[in-house]
């Protein structure tokens, strides 16, 4: 985006992996299965780097900040000096609490861990997934789609109950539960013990369970811990103005660890999507070249799930009603959600037509 709009100034980006900038949404998805490759999942080529005159420091660590000498140092021991310093840090999983030792279990936050588990699945005859939200019900899908049999468990009555309406969520739990999923809702893992070559899984109501395989995925909290350090406002994340800019000049927060305010819902939000990195970005390189900063973006969102695409634009949180349009049995329908007359989010599976027509209506604000 700097870049594009005609940024002259150096740019450097320092990741902690080894990898080059890549896709995330894939990782649980068509990696798991080698319909996507790595190379595939890379935004850009070494080439356009080098191109670009864009430097890229790989798997090195920042582990402090000095704002009022505008500097960085990395794990090395070398010092960065930076005239201005953006924060997409994403998300850190959040971690399953047991009495045990739990190095076995896995979570999906990068590539490696996504090969992880690819590996561990063709190793695997059976698997358990603790939390119903997208990726759970994600790799579920995947895990099914290669025979392996599965179970997730919950501990809120329904799947993906923060995100979508009752009746979507029992949608999707048939279509799970059709293709031989097995579901345990309303139920707390409180210890995960190694067995011999299985992992045995303890629930709070004394239940057991044996599992060749764990994965957790029950969300994740903002990596905002370099920025507290530095004295950085954080509240949900790092706390940013209109134009992306933390409680200090001339540093910035974009994508999954930054908490903004959005004029359009007139509250905080931080969300994590494709959708607002990218168009955080945009805002941050426009503000950078001195230009406009763009309007609010309604957020959207999607899943992959079987032969499913859910497709989401706006925050339904707060709605006075819903209405569901189209067939559940055909399997293509939507659900559009209403505060005081206006329309405020729309759910949509399998049907980009009425997701688009509603992210339009939304982006231009028309009132119902």
């Amino acid at each position: 985006k700097l870049r594009r709009k005609k940024y002259k100034g150096s740019i450097l980006i320092i990741g902690n992996e080894p990898y080059h900038p890549y896709q995330k949404p894939p990782l649980s998805k068509g990696f798991l299965t080698d319909d996507i490759n790595e190379r595939s999942l890379m935004l850009k080529s070494e080439v356009f780097y080098k191109k670009n005159n864009i430097n890229l420091l790989l798997s090195k660590n920042v582990v402090s900040i000095d704002s009022s000498k505008q500097s960085l140092a990395l794990d090395d021991g070398k010092t960065i000096y930076f005239s201005k310093l953006i924060f997409a840090t994403g998300g850190i999983p959040n971690k399953l609490h047991t009495n045990s030792n739990t190095n076995g279990i896995l979570y999906l936050r990068t590539i490696e861990d996504s090969k992880k588990i690819k590996d561990q699945m063709n190793r695997s005859k059976s698997l358990l997934i603790i939390g119903a939200g997208y990726i759970g019900l994600e790799i579920s899908a995947i895990a099914r789609k290669i025979g392996i049999e599965t179970t997730v468990i919950e501990m809120s009555e329904r799947p993906m109950s923060r995100v979508v309406c009752p009746e979507v969520s029992d949608f999707f739990k048939n279509k799970h539960e059709t293709n031989g999923v097995n579901f345990l809702l309303d139920s707390k893992v409180v210890d995960v013990q190694q067995n011999g070559g299985k992992k045995k899984v303890f629930l709070k109501d004394g239940s057991e369970l044996d599992t060749d395989m764990v994965i957790v995925g029950i969300g994740l909290k903002p990596n905002e811990v370099l920025a507290k350090k530095a004295g950085i406002k954080c509240n949900n994340g790092i706390t940013v103005d209109t134009f992306g800019e933390t409680s200090i000049k001339n540093i910035f927060a974009i994508g999954d660890c930054s908490n903004q305010y959005n004029d359009i819902f007139k509250k905080r939000l931080r969300l994590e999507s494709v959708q607002n990195a990218v168009d955080q970005a945009e805002a941050v390189a426009s503000v950078l070249t001195g230009g406009d900063c763009p309007k609010p973006a309604i957020p959207w969102f999607w899943s992959d799930q079987y032969d499913l695409k859910l497709q989401i634009t706006g925050i339904s949180s707060n709605y006075d009603s819903y209405k569901i349009e189209g067939s559940l049995k055909k399997e293509k329908f939507s659900v559009a959600y209403h505060k005081s007359n206006k329309l405020i989010a729309l759910e949509a599976i399998n049907d980009s037509k009425s997701f688009l027509a509603a992210k339009r209506l939304l982006d231009n604000q028309i009132e119902f």
